[in-house]
């Protein structure tokens, strides 16, 4: 990918992998985010555990701290997607960028999954995922699959009430995780997690839902130009 500086061209670096990681700790990031107004109600953690599977329709299954299947994400829609690339100086290495996605989420919940006969047997069998000091000890449903992915997430979720508007009610949602990768040993049997993890941070704003009514969805556009 190429641009235009001062009349010259420039190598720009692209890829698809696009990953919200900040260089901060989580004490350095809750302090922020107190200052700003937000709050982690009892201090509320959770763990998710997601186990990418390739195949003919490559799915993204979703479990809880006990090991039982919760949801799948099928692969994303994607109607536009645009980086934005700020200019910087020449000595920096990585740019920051900036991605705005259009797309549609394919998520399938726990009840509907028991209902897709390919993979009904893993909300059948219960815990699939046995915990150990070291990972997780992995259903023989998975000794015969292409796993290209799989990582552990320790989250803990702040809130934001806007009072300035209408919008008062509406929940701000940001994402704390310290996400660790998870490795498969040579015999399939194990997800061993890897030495070193990272810190991701993800906003989510509040969006009306599809049954929302033409002028709450007016009343939202307006919202968000303002």
């Amino acid at each position: 990918m190429e641009r235009t500086r001062n009349g010259k061209y420039m190598q720009i670096p692209y890829t698809f992998s696009f990953q919200p990681v900040v260089n901060l700790s989580t004490d350095t990031i809750r302090i922020i985010l107190e200052g700003l107004g937000f709050f982690c109600l009892d201090n509320e953690e959770e763990k998710k555990i997601s186990v990418r599977i390739n195949g003919e329709s490559p799915v993204l299954c979703n479990f809880d701290q006990n090991g039982e299947l919760t949801s799948m994400n099928f692969a994303d829609i994607k109607w536009s997607m645009l980086t934005f690339v700020p200019e910087g100086p020449q000595y920096h290495k990585q740019c920051t960028n900036i991605r705005f996605k259009l797309q549609s989420f394919r998520e399938v919940d726990r009840k509907n999954v028991v209902k897709m006969e390919e993979y009904t047997q893993l909300v059948q069998r219960g815990k699939v995922l046995k915990a150990t000091p070291c990972g997780y000890i992995i259903d023989t449903f998975f000794q015969n699959k292409d796993i290209t992915f799989a990582r552990e997430k320790i989250i803990k979720t702040y809130h934001n009430l806007d009072s300035g508007d209408d919008f008062a009610a509406v929940n701000l949602k940001v994402e704390v995780a310290k996400v660790t990768e998870l490795k498969p040993n040579t015999g399939m049997r194990e997800l061993q997690r890897s030495n070193s993890s990272k810190i991701e941070v993800i906003f989510s704003p509040y969006v009306p839902q599809l049954g929302s009514t033409d002028e709450n969805l007016r009343s939202y556009a307006r919202h968000i130009l303002d």
